[in-house]
């Protein structure tokens, strides 16, 4: 069967169930879910792991899954089913990782997109770190929660995502959001606490 072709207006107002059932038909009808949720997929993984590298592999492994797994898709949020694939996988990825030695430190590898500057792209690495680096402060529930909050899902998709009451997933971010503002201000209070008063 051959894929109808629909222009953008229309693709992107159909639901992901109504592209299921068409990928289940004609596989090729799946790019438009790849390209529904490559982003968001992809940033969720690199929130979860170490390097670009990883990221881009379990992005790529999160959707091969899918499209394998397809058939078996019993209906209910494709977003939440493809989430938890990712979630899954990441998991395990990060189980599975041997503590390594860290590489003497080089020169920062160049980015491939030539539309960001340098100074772009160390920002944003930068602020990569940041948000990994206060993420670790939270229990480990409390983080997988705020990163699926973090690439857009919501409490019920979170909620089904990891098999969670939709009660319990909120109690997780009220707590996490509480310890994240909780490290902010004592942050704020000890760059006033160095402060100096020479005037």
């Amino acid at each position: 069967m051959a894929l109808a072709i629909f222009d953008d207006d229309e693709a992107r107002m159909r639901s992901d169930e109504e592209w299921v059932a068409v990928a289940l038909k004609d596989m090729s009808a799946f790019a438009h879910l790849y390209g529904r949720y490559y982003l968001p997929i992809y940033q969720y993984c690199r929130l979860r792991l170490q390097s670009a590298q990883e990221t881009e592999d379990a992005t790529n492994e999160t959707f091969e899954r899918a499209m394998r797994s397809l058939a078996g898709f019993r209906g209910g949020s494709f977003r939440s089913w493809l989430f938890s694939i990712a979630a899954n996988h990441v998991r395990n990825t990060a189980r599975d990782r041997r503590p390594m030695l860290p590489l003497p430190s080089g020169p920062e590898s160049p980015d491939l997109d030539p539309m960001i500057s340098p100074e772009e792209a160390a920002l944003a690495r930068e602020r990569a770190q940041v948000m990994q680096d206060r993420l670790a402060a939270l229990s480990e529930g409390q983080r997988r929660v705020v990163e699926l909050r973090l690439v857009g899902l919501s409490a019920p998709d979170i909620a089904d995502v990891f098999g969670m009451s939709v009660s319990a997933v909120k109690v997780a971010q009220w707590r996490a959001f509480k310890r994240l503002r909780d490290l902010l201000d004592g942050e704020d209070k000890d760059a006033g606490s160095t402060e100096t008063t020479d005037v």
